[in-house]
Protein backbone atom coordinates (compact mmCIF):
# COMPACT_ATOMS: atom_id res chain seq x y z
CA UNK A 1 0.00 0.00 0.00
CA UNK A 2 1.42 3.40 -1.01
CA UNK A 3 1.84 6.29 1.41
CA UNK A 4 -1.06 8.09 -0.26
CA UNK A 5 -3.34 5.06 0.05
CA UNK A 6 -2.27 4.56 3.65
CA UNK A 7 -3.00 8.21 4.38
CA UNK A 8 -6.44 8.00 2.80
CA UNK A 9 -7.26 4.86 4.79
CA UNK A 10 -6.14 6.55 8.03
CA UNK A 11 -8.27 9.60 7.16
CA UNK A 12 -11.28 7.37 6.52
CA UNK A 13 -10.80 5.59 9.86
CA UNK A 14 -10.52 8.94 11.62
CA UNK A 15 -13.72 10.24 10.02
CA UNK A 16 -15.61 7.09 11.00
CA UNK A 17 -14.29 7.40 14.54
CA UNK A 18 -15.40 11.02 14.81
CA UNK A 19 -18.80 10.19 13.31
CA UNK A 20 -19.31 7.47 15.92
CA UNK A 21 -18.24 9.94 18.64
CA UNK A 22 -15.28 7.78 19.63
CA UNK A 23 -12.56 10.28 18.76
CA UNK A 24 -9.92 10.76 21.44
CA UNK A 25 -7.14 13.27 21.50
CA UNK A 26 -3.77 11.64 20.66
CA UNK A 27 -1.54 11.06 23.66
CA UNK A 28 2.12 10.10 24.03
CA UNK A 29 1.36 8.05 27.15
CA UNK A 30 2.68 4.49 26.91
CA UNK A 31 1.14 1.42 28.55
CA UNK A 32 3.64 1.41 31.42
CA UNK A 33 3.03 5.04 32.32
CA UNK A 34 -0.73 4.58 32.11
CA UNK A 35 -0.75 1.47 34.32
CA UNK A 36 1.27 3.24 36.99
CA UNK A 37 -1.14 6.17 36.94
CA UNK A 38 -4.14 3.79 37.01
CA UNK A 39 -2.73 2.03 40.08
CA UNK A 40 -2.17 5.30 41.93
CA UNK A 41 -5.20 7.30 40.80
CA UNK A 42 -7.85 4.58 40.65
CA UNK A 43 -6.93 1.14 41.99
CA UNK A 44 -5.41 2.36 45.24
CA UNK A 45 -8.46 4.51 45.97
CA UNK A 46 -11.14 1.99 44.97
CA UNK A 47 -9.90 -1.43 46.12
CA UNK A 48 -9.03 -3.09 49.40
CA UNK A 49 -5.40 -3.25 50.48
CA UNK A 50 -4.92 -6.95 49.59
CA UNK A 51 -6.65 -6.51 46.24
CA UNK A 52 -4.43 -3.53 45.48
CA UNK A 53 -1.36 -5.63 46.30
CA UNK A 54 -2.47 -8.29 43.81
CA UNK A 55 -3.14 -5.64 41.17
CA UNK A 56 0.29 -4.10 41.73
CA UNK A 57 1.96 -7.49 41.35
CA UNK A 58 0.14 -8.17 38.08
CA UNK A 59 0.94 -4.68 36.79
CA UNK A 60 4.65 -5.40 37.28
CA UNK A 61 4.32 -8.31 34.84
CA UNK A 62 2.29 -6.23 32.39
CA UNK A 63 4.74 -3.33 32.39
CA UNK A 64 7.73 -5.59 31.72
CA UNK A 65 6.04 -7.04 28.64
CA UNK A 66 3.83 -4.22 27.33
CA UNK A 67 5.07 -1.08 29.06
CA UNK A 68 6.95 0.47 26.11
CA UNK A 69 3.98 0.24 23.69
CA UNK A 70 2.15 3.56 23.16
CA UNK A 71 -1.23 3.25 24.85
CA UNK A 72 -3.11 4.22 21.68
CA UNK A 73 -1.20 1.59 19.68
CA UNK A 74 -2.01 -1.34 21.98
CA UNK A 75 -3.76 -4.04 19.97
CA UNK A 76 -5.27 -7.50 20.70
CA UNK A 77 -2.22 -9.06 19.01
CA UNK A 78 0.05 -7.58 21.70
CA UNK A 79 -2.20 -8.97 24.42
CA UNK A 80 -2.39 -12.41 22.79
CA UNK A 81 1.41 -12.53 22.62
CA UNK A 82 1.58 -11.61 26.31
CA UNK A 83 -0.69 -14.58 27.09
CA UNK A 84 1.51 -16.96 25.10
CA UNK A 85 4.73 -15.71 26.66
CA UNK A 86 3.26 -16.00 30.17
CA UNK A 87 2.32 -19.62 29.57
CA UNK A 88 5.85 -20.43 28.47
CA UNK A 89 8.03 -18.31 30.76
CA UNK A 90 5.81 -16.07 32.84
CA UNK A 91 7.25 -16.93 36.23
CA UNK A 92 9.87 -14.67 37.71
CA UNK A 93 13.53 -15.51 37.05
CA UNK A 94 12.54 -17.76 34.13
CA UNK A 95 11.30 -20.66 36.27
CA UNK A 96 8.60 -21.79 33.87
CA UNK A 97 5.18 -20.63 32.75
CA UNK A 98 2.10 -19.38 34.56
CA UNK A 99 -1.10 -21.42 34.74
CA UNK A 100 -3.95 -20.56 32.33
CA UNK A 101 -6.06 -19.42 35.29
CA UNK A 102 -3.33 -17.00 36.42
CA UNK A 103 -2.98 -15.66 32.87
CA UNK A 104 -6.72 -15.03 32.80
CA UNK A 105 -6.42 -13.07 36.07
CA UNK A 106 -3.70 -10.96 34.47
CA UNK A 107 -6.00 -10.34 31.53
CA UNK A 108 -8.81 -9.23 33.81
CA UNK A 109 -6.59 -6.67 35.54
CA UNK A 110 -5.44 -5.30 32.18
CA UNK A 111 -9.00 -5.18 30.90
CA UNK A 112 -10.17 -3.30 34.01
CA UNK A 113 -7.38 -0.77 33.59
CA UNK A 114 -8.18 -0.25 29.91
CA UNK A 115 -11.87 0.25 30.72
CA UNK A 116 -10.72 3.14 32.91
CA UNK A 117 -8.71 4.48 29.96
CA UNK A 118 -11.82 4.37 27.75
CA UNK A 119 -13.95 6.15 30.36
CA UNK A 120 -11.37 8.89 30.63
CA UNK A 121 -11.03 9.41 26.89
CA UNK A 122 -7.48 8.08 26.57
CA UNK A 123 -8.41 5.36 24.06
CA UNK A 124 -11.50 4.83 21.91
CA UNK A 125 -12.09 1.14 22.72
CA UNK A 126 -10.76 -1.61 24.96
CA UNK A 127 -8.44 -3.97 23.00
CA UNK A 128 -8.60 -6.51 25.85
CA UNK A 129 -12.38 -6.93 25.70
CA UNK A 130 -13.53 -10.14 23.93
CA UNK A 131 -16.51 -12.46 24.21
CA UNK A 132 -14.88 -14.53 26.95
CA UNK A 133 -14.32 -11.37 29.01
CA UNK A 134 -18.04 -10.69 28.75
CA UNK A 135 -18.75 -14.37 29.50
CA UNK A 136 -20.84 -14.78 26.36
CA UNK A 137 -20.99 -17.11 23.39
CA UNK A 138 -22.30 -15.87 20.04
CA UNK A 139 -24.10 -18.38 17.79
CA UNK A 140 -23.69 -17.06 14.24
CA UNK A 141 -23.14 -20.12 12.01
CA UNK A 142 -23.14 -23.91 11.91
CA UNK A 143 -20.66 -26.42 10.51
CA UNK A 144 -22.01 -29.20 8.29
CA UNK A 145 -20.35 -32.23 6.75
CA UNK A 146 -21.50 -33.17 3.25
CA UNK A 147 -21.73 -36.74 1.95
CA UNK A 148 -18.52 -36.09 0.03
CA UNK A 149 -16.77 -35.51 3.34
CA UNK A 150 -16.37 -31.79 2.68
CA UNK A 151 -17.13 -29.36 5.49
CA UNK A 152 -19.12 -26.19 4.85
CA UNK A 153 -20.32 -23.33 7.04
CA UNK A 154 -24.00 -22.52 6.90
CA UNK A 155 -26.25 -19.98 8.61
CA UNK A 156 -28.30 -21.13 11.62
CA UNK A 157 -31.70 -22.70 10.96
CA UNK A 158 -33.63 -19.55 11.79
CA UNK A 159 -33.19 -15.98 12.95
CA UNK A 160 -33.93 -17.13 16.51
CA UNK A 161 -31.00 -19.51 16.21
CA UNK A 162 -28.70 -16.49 15.95
CA UNK A 163 -28.23 -15.59 19.57
CA UNK A 164 -25.87 -14.63 22.34
CA UNK A 165 -25.69 -16.94 25.35
CA UNK A 166 -24.36 -16.08 28.80
CA UNK A 167 -21.76 -18.56 30.07
CA UNK A 168 -21.14 -19.71 33.63
CA UNK A 169 -17.88 -18.56 35.28
CA UNK A 170 -16.46 -22.10 35.51
CA UNK A 171 -17.10 -22.68 31.80
CA UNK A 172 -15.42 -19.39 30.89
CA UNK A 173 -12.29 -20.46 32.78
CA UNK A 174 -12.25 -23.81 30.96
CA UNK A 175 -12.62 -22.11 27.57
CA UNK A 176 -9.83 -19.68 28.43
CA UNK A 177 -7.53 -22.56 29.36
CA UNK A 178 -8.43 -24.34 26.12
CA UNK A 179 -7.84 -21.24 24.01
CA UNK A 180 -4.43 -20.55 25.53
CA UNK A 181 -3.30 -24.19 25.17
CA UNK A 182 -4.61 -24.27 21.59
CA UNK A 183 -2.74 -21.08 20.73
CA UNK A 184 0.46 -22.50 22.27
CA UNK A 185 0.11 -25.72 20.23
CA UNK A 186 -0.48 -23.86 17.00
CA UNK A 187 2.53 -21.62 17.62
CA UNK A 188 4.65 -24.72 18.12
CA UNK A 189 3.42 -25.95 14.71
CA UNK A 190 4.26 -22.62 13.11
CA UNK A 191 0.67 -21.38 12.78
CA UNK A 192 -1.21 -18.39 14.12
CA UNK A 193 -4.56 -18.87 15.86
CA UNK A 194 -7.03 -16.54 14.15
CA UNK A 195 -10.52 -15.42 15.27
CA UNK A 196 -12.00 -17.38 12.35
CA UNK A 197 -10.45 -20.68 13.45
CA UNK A 198 -12.58 -23.34 15.11
CA UNK A 199 -12.64 -23.57 18.88
CA UNK A 200 -12.43 -27.38 18.74
CA UNK A 201 -10.45 -28.95 15.92
CA UNK A 202 -7.53 -31.18 15.02
CA UNK A 203 -4.08 -29.68 15.71
CA UNK A 204 -3.82 -28.62 12.06
CA UNK A 205 -7.16 -26.82 12.19
CA UNK A 206 -9.28 -29.44 10.42
CA UNK A 207 -12.81 -29.87 11.83
CA UNK A 208 -13.59 -32.81 14.09
CA UNK A 209 -15.91 -35.39 12.56
CA UNK A 210 -19.32 -35.32 14.29
CA UNK A 211 -19.34 -39.07 14.87
CA UNK A 212 -15.86 -38.95 16.45
CA UNK A 213 -17.13 -36.36 18.94
CA UNK A 214 -20.14 -38.56 19.67
CA UNK A 215 -17.91 -41.61 20.25
CA UNK A 216 -15.61 -39.63 22.55
CA UNK A 217 -18.59 -38.39 24.55
CA UNK A 218 -20.00 -41.91 24.83
CA UNK A 219 -16.70 -43.26 26.12
CA UNK A 220 -16.43 -40.50 28.72
CA UNK A 221 -20.05 -40.97 29.78
CA UNK A 222 -19.66 -44.71 30.22
CA UNK A 223 -16.51 -44.22 32.28
CA UNK A 224 -18.62 -42.05 34.62
CA UNK A 225 -21.48 -44.51 34.74
CA UNK A 226 -23.76 -42.42 32.47
CA UNK A 227 -24.82 -45.08 30.00
CA UNK A 228 -27.65 -44.41 27.57
CA UNK A 229 -27.39 -40.62 27.76
CA UNK A 230 -26.81 -39.16 24.32
CA UNK A 231 -24.79 -36.03 23.59
CA UNK A 232 -27.98 -34.21 22.52
CA UNK A 233 -29.57 -35.14 25.85
CA UNK A 234 -27.27 -32.62 27.54
CA UNK A 235 -29.24 -29.86 25.81
CA UNK A 236 -32.48 -31.18 27.33
CA UNK A 237 -30.82 -31.59 30.72
CA UNK A 238 -29.67 -27.97 30.59
CA UNK A 239 -33.18 -26.73 29.85
CA UNK A 240 -34.77 -28.98 32.48
CA UNK A 241 -32.39 -27.85 35.22
CA UNK A 242 -33.03 -24.19 34.42
CA UNK A 243 -36.81 -24.63 34.45
CA UNK A 244 -36.75 -26.58 37.71
CA UNK A 245 -34.73 -23.77 39.27
CA UNK A 246 -37.45 -21.31 38.35
CA UNK A 247 -35.80 -19.66 35.34
CA UNK A 248 -38.45 -18.05 33.13
CA UNK A 249 -39.31 -20.18 30.06
CA UNK A 250 -38.64 -17.16 27.82
CA UNK A 251 -34.99 -17.17 28.90
CA UNK A 252 -34.77 -20.92 28.28
CA UNK A 253 -36.30 -20.43 24.83
CA UNK A 254 -33.68 -17.83 23.93
CA UNK A 255 -30.80 -19.97 25.21
CA UNK A 256 -31.99 -22.98 23.20
CA UNK A 257 -32.76 -20.95 20.08
CA UNK A 258 -36.37 -22.13 19.76
CA UNK A 259 -38.42 -20.14 17.24
CA UNK A 260 -41.14 -19.43 19.81
CA UNK A 261 -41.83 -19.90 23.50
CA UNK A 262 -44.68 -22.27 22.64
CA UNK A 263 -42.11 -24.73 21.26
CA UNK A 264 -40.23 -24.64 24.55
CA UNK A 265 -43.42 -25.08 26.59
CA UNK A 266 -44.62 -27.97 24.40
CA UNK A 267 -41.36 -29.86 24.85
CA UNK A 268 -41.00 -29.24 28.58
CA UNK A 269 -44.66 -29.13 29.62
CA UNK A 270 -44.12 -32.19 31.84
CA UNK A 271 -42.04 -29.99 34.14
CA UNK A 272 -44.69 -27.30 34.51
CA UNK A 273 -46.97 -28.94 37.15
CA UNK A 274 -44.14 -29.07 39.64
CA UNK A 275 -43.15 -25.51 38.76
CA UNK A 276 -46.76 -24.38 39.29
CA UNK A 277 -46.79 -25.82 42.82
CA UNK A 278 -43.46 -24.19 43.58
CA UNK A 279 -44.83 -20.86 42.32
CA UNK A 280 -47.86 -21.18 44.62
CA UNK A 281 -45.61 -21.80 47.62
CA UNK A 282 -43.39 -18.84 46.76
CA UNK A 283 -46.46 -16.62 46.34
CA UNK A 284 -47.74 -17.58 49.79
CA UNK A 285 -44.33 -16.98 51.32
CA UNK A 286 -44.20 -13.62 49.58
CA UNK A 287 -47.54 -12.57 51.01
CA UNK A 288 -46.17 -12.80 54.53
CA UNK A 289 -43.61 -10.07 53.85
CA UNK A 290 -45.77 -7.66 51.84
CA UNK A 291 -46.64 -4.46 53.79
CA UNK A 292 -50.37 -3.79 54.34
CA UNK A 293 -50.21 -0.44 52.59
CA UNK A 294 -49.45 -2.19 49.30
CA UNK A 295 -52.92 -3.73 49.31
CA UNK A 296 -54.46 -0.48 50.50
CA UNK A 297 -53.11 1.24 47.41
CA UNK A 298 -54.59 -1.50 45.24
CA UNK A 299 -58.03 -1.19 46.95
CA UNK A 300 -58.33 2.45 48.08
CA UNK A 301 -61.97 2.07 49.22
CA UNK A 302 -61.15 -0.51 51.88
CA UNK A 303 -59.64 0.23 55.27
CA UNK A 304 -56.00 -0.76 55.37
CA UNK A 305 -56.48 -3.59 57.92
CA UNK A 306 -59.51 -5.04 56.12
CA UNK A 307 -57.70 -5.77 52.90
CA UNK A 308 -57.46 -9.55 52.32
CA UNK A 309 -58.89 -10.19 55.80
Amino acid sequence: MSKAQNGMQRLHELLVTVEQRRYVKPTELNVGQFLKEWLQDYAQMNTRARTFERYASVVEHLILALGSIPLMSLRPQHIDKYHRDCLISGRRHGKGGLSPLTVKKHHRVLSEALKYAVRNGLIASNPAEIDLDKSTLSVVQSLQQLQSGEYVFAPPKSEKSRRQIALSPSLVILLWEHRLKQDHTWRFLGKLLLPTDLVFSHPDGRPLRPNSVTRAYKAIGESLGLKGIRLHDLRHAHASILLKQGVHPKIVQERLGHSSISTTLDIYSHLLPGMDKAAARRFEEGLQSVPDDVFAKMSPNLPKKEVLR
